[in-house]
């Protein structure tokens, strides 16, 4: 990311400027826009007693105009929503994001945001997820750090969190 305030490049991952120690994570926030959850799914998020963290995740996805904020809460699907079947519905719809022709599957990841550091877990996606380019065991929980690189499919996205 580049620093808003000394305009250098920053590594991924890196919340505080590498040169002028620029909170990175507070600009970070200021041009996310927050993903509101629907509703009426069947399952609703429970909200924890003791969250790690009031802010949100950020995340990335690429060629997006602009990230999306996700609130501490449990467990969030990512996939693609199928027109034809609507019994499956994620939490994060990729579709708009070209998500079906990158081979994202309908329920491809599930990230636990409500604890730290958040994991991933794959849901035995067709085209299976990988985490800077290592390819994740579905079922198996992943710890993420700041600023991973996550693939799902061909899609790939960046997640961002703070302590």
């Amino acid at each position: 990311m580049k620093c808003p305030v000394c305009t250098k490049q920053n590594r991924p991952g890196v919340i505080v400027c590498e040169y002028c120690n620029n909170d990175l994570y507070t600009a970070l926030l200021e041009k996310v826009s927050t993903k509101q959850l629907d509703n009426d799914r069947e399952r609703m998020l429970q909200i924890s007693k003791t969250m790690p963290s009031s802010n949100p995740i950020v995340v990335y996805i690429r060629h997006a105009p602009e990230p999306i904020a996700i609130s501490r809460l449990g467990q969030i699907i990512f996939g693609r929503e199928d027109v034809d079947d609507k019994t499956v519905v994620p939490d994060i719809d990729l579709e708009p994001f070209d998500a079906q022709d990158l081979g994202v599957s309908r329920e491809h990841i599930a990230l636990d945001a409500e604890i730290h550091p958040p994991t991933i877990t794959d849901l035995d996606s067709y085209n299976g997820t990988f985490v800077n380019g290592e390819r994740l065991t579905p079922q198996a929980p992943y710890t993420l750090t700041s600023g991973d690189e996550i693939r799902l499919g061909r899609l790939v996205i960046r997640i961002f969190y703070d302590g």
